[in-house]
């Protein structure tokens, strides 16, 4: 089998060869898409291509073809206006047929099989359909074209190319045998064949005698050879003929003549009157033939796509199916084919077909189907197996033989076909203003074609809703206190076209799982080093890191597989009594359960990671020890406690009361369409916390004014006796008391107390 090799056309390479156009060239004909300032082109001259990566091209000269050596006509250039040693060669639909027939193809197959491309103008919207070469010579079974200079330049200073292509042949039949047999011997004739397309190896052959049947079939190869056994059954010279097809409809035939000998007597003179008895029926009736046995073509089955995660560390997959049964009524079926266009390729081939590619490459485009077969709903019928000849010399019917094998003679084809839009939205970022708003859309994610026998047409989705315990997008707080991190519990819905979510182990996601960012407006001064925000969303100064730590398999729910997705942030320890704060990676040690497999740390272990850290990191801010409680450590339940926005209280902080803020969220890896969501949640907080009275703070920190001893009661008076050293120390500790404060308002050293109680009998 001779190797295949299609080589991609995409980046066009110039060398110089100067040519010379001949008359009757093939016209590159674009009365709709004008030649494009190439300088500085307006908007209005710039297009996108259909399946390329490149923008903003420009139809900026046409090129020559040169096919087999001999200038045959131009096409449509369109050039990228980032890069100008990059382009793609059109021609337009009315000029399929003379391409197909100058580069040796079928011509009615090359303007029905090449899909055209959509060159859709970007400031009007307008959509001009083209067929680029590389199609158009894969539809011809030429080779793929390659590029040389002309030695001529446009106008914008580029090389005009060549496009150079090469053809090759229609296939080759043959039929070797006996040129002359005898009358009801059986003979052995080799029909072979051999294809030249160079995309696909496949041959098709018809084998004939007149109009009757010998052989046929196909296989996927270059060559074929076979032997088929003939008997004729009467004299004369008989008309064998073989039909071979390519993949790209090219046939062509060949025939051999063949004398059948033996029906003559006495020396050959003179032939045997089969009626000596003038008397006798000249010759027998033909019976009647029994007709049409079967009605139209039909079939069923279905081609969809739909997103499949093939891998756990990848983003999800296109993965399509085309499988379709002949489902009408016939005397005999042959040459059943299924054909595919997806992901840049054709697949053509009897049984289903299965395919996948890359989600991204193929977003936008569409999957072409075509199922066909050869049906025929006659049998050969009634032939005569023995002639004579009547008293007058007259050629008569002696006996007639029902012939079953069908009568592809009056055979038909039956074909259907569609185009399946693949308008998924993976990758995309969804923004909205508030997580609500996304919860309530519902993504594409398969879209199915069924045949029986008519279409119909369905569409599949995911889709995510609010559980009770998900936060709400707005809050208005009397004080500022704390808001909820994490998104909560999400549920989540998917059906697919193949049924490949009722499966035991169906994966939507990357081995991650889905996670993102809480970016909150602003967060108190022990958390900024920690939490700095080193995110590639860059426009915001902090983040919290957010995970989620369980997918919970709900079972089906109709027709639909449900889940429910949890999420987790790192653990904010709080002091007690000083309100200092730290952060600890918790998300991170839920990320590394589901990318390494390690556990996730018990409940003890994370409290008393997080108490060290907040006594150690006490101790390098302030320099003092750590002398109080951190809350929410004793009760797994109180988890959830730690996983909360606690709005800075310092005064250095710029949120004021009555104003309102946004927290920004992102969750990436969301569903087999890898989204990202994008929402915020607003709040706004009516008083400070802390502060004076003036500040209309909700706990009023501040002195009270001196009260005269004189006018208190003599029993509310407690009296202590400090002696002048102990004064003398006292003061001594005072001078060297810490100024710092914790939210700049409270002083830090809690043992200060205990320390003058060192000293002093307080009595207290």
């Amino acid at each position: 089998m001779r190797s295949k090799v299609i080589i991609l056309l995409v980046a066009l390479f110039l060398f110089l060869q100067p040519m010379v156009q001949t008359e009757a060239a093939i016209s590159a004909y674009e009365p709709d898409i004008p030649l494009g300032n190439w300088k500085s082109p307006p908007a209005s001259q710039l297009f996108k291509i259909d399946s390329s990566a490149e923008n903003n091209f420009i139809h900026t000269e046409d090129w020559y073809v040169e096919v087999d050596g001999q200038r045959v006509g131009q096409m449509m250039l369109m050039r990228p206006k980032t890069d100008g040693s990059k382009g793609l060669t059109f021609a337009h639909k009315s000029t399929l047929k003379q391409w197909g027939q100058v580069l040796n193809g079928n011509p009615a197959y090359v303007e029905s099989a090449t899909t055209p491309r959509d060159i859709k103008n970007i400031t009007y919207g307008t959509v001009y359909q083209r067929y680029y070469s590389r199609d158009i010579a894969r539809s011809s079974g030429a080779h793929e074209p390659t590029i040389q200079g002309s030695g001529e330049y446009s106008e914008w200073g580029h090389r005009i190319g060549i496009l150079k292509i090469k053809t090759t042949p229609f296939p080759k039949p043959s039929i070797t045998g006996p040129a002359t047999v005898k009358k009801g011997e059986t003979v052995t004739f080799t029909i072979s064949g051999e294809e030249f397309n160079p995309y696909k190896d496949w041959i098709k052959w018809k084998f004939n005698e007149g109009g009757t049947f010998l052989d046929d079939g196909q296989v996927y190869n270059n060559t074929f050879s076979k032997s088929v056994k003939v008997k004729f059954d009467n004299c004369g010279t008989k008309t064998l003929k073989l039909y071979v097809t390519d993949e790209v409809q090219r046939e062509k035939s060949t025939t051999k003549t063949v004398k059948v000998e033996g029906c003559e007597s006495n020396g050959g003179s003179k032939p045997v009157d089969p009626n000596p008895d003038p008397d006798e029926p000249e010759g027998v009736p033909k019976p009647p033939d029994s007709g049409e046995q079967g009605g139209a073509g039909s079939a069923t089955g279905k081609a969809f796509w739909e997103l499949r995660r093939a891998e756990v560390d990848q983003e999800s997959k296109v993965y399509v199916k085309s499988g379709f049964r002949i489902n009408g009524s016939h005397y005999a079926t042959r040459n059943s084919s299924h054909s595919i266009q997806f992901g840049g390729r054709t697949v053509v081939q009897p049984g289903e077909i299965e395919s996948m590619a890359s989600g991204r490459s193929v977003k936008g485009s569409s999957l072409n189907y075509t199922f066909q077969y050869e049906y025929t709903n006659y049998p050969i019928g009634w032939q005569c197996s023995q002639s004579g000849t009547d008293k007058d010399g007259n050629s008569i019917c002696l006996n007639w033989t029902f012939n079953s094998n069908p009568d592809w003679s009056k055979g038909q084809t039956f074909r259907l076909s569609g185009s399946i839009p693949i308008n998924h939205k993976q990758g995309d970022t969804i923004k909205n203003s508030s997580l609500d708003n996304i919860l309530g859309q519902k993504f594409l994610v398969g879209r199915e074609d069924t045949w029986n026998p008519g279409k119909s047409s369905k569409g599949y989705f995911e889709q995510w809703e609010k559980t009770d315990d998900a936060p709400k997008s707005s809050y208005t707080l009397k004080t500022q206190s704390t808001l909820p991190i994490t998104p909560g519990t999400l549920k989540y819905q998917v059906e697919l076209p193949s049924g490949e979510h009722v499966k035991p182990g169906f994966q939507t996601l990357k081995k991650e799982k889905s996670h993102g960012f809480f970016f909150p407006a602003d967060v108190d001064d022990s958390l900024k080093k920690d939490y700095k925000n080193r995110s590639s969303y860059s426009s915001y100064q902090y983040a919290f890191p957010l995970q989620q730590r369980v997918m919970k398999d709900k079972g089906m729910s109709g027709s639909k597989r449900s889940f429910e997705y949890e999420y987790v942030t790192d653990l904010f320890f709080t002091s007690k009594y000083t309100g200092y704060m730290v952060g600890t990676p918790y998300t991170q040690k839920v990320k590394q359960h589901f990318v390494k497999g390690t556990s996730i740390p018990s409940h003890s272990s994370l409290m008393k990671e997080g108490e060290q850290k907040i006594k150690s990191s006490f101790k390098e801010d302030t320099g003092k020890t750590f002398g109080d409680e951190v809350l929410y450590t004793k009760s797994e339940s109180e988890m959830q406690r730690l996983q909360r926005y606690a709005i800075p209280v310092s005064p250095t902080s710029p949120l004021k009361p009555k104003e309102a803020y946004k927290n920004h969220i992102v969750l990436e890896n969301m569903g087999l369409s890898d989204l990202v969501f994008e929402y915020d949640q607003s709040f706004k907080f009516n008083h400070y916390l802390f502060g004076s009275g003036a500040d209309d703070a909700w706990i009023i920190e501040q002195v009270d004014d001196r009260q005269s001893i004189s006018k208190s009661d003599a029993a509310h008076i407690h009296k202590i006796k400090i002696s002048n050293d102990q004064v003398r120390e006292i003061a001594v500790k005072e001078n060297g008391r810490t100024t710092e404060r914790m939210h700049k308002f409270r002083l830090v050293d809690r043992d200060f107390i205990k320390e003058v109680k060192s000293l002093v009998d307080l009595g207290l």
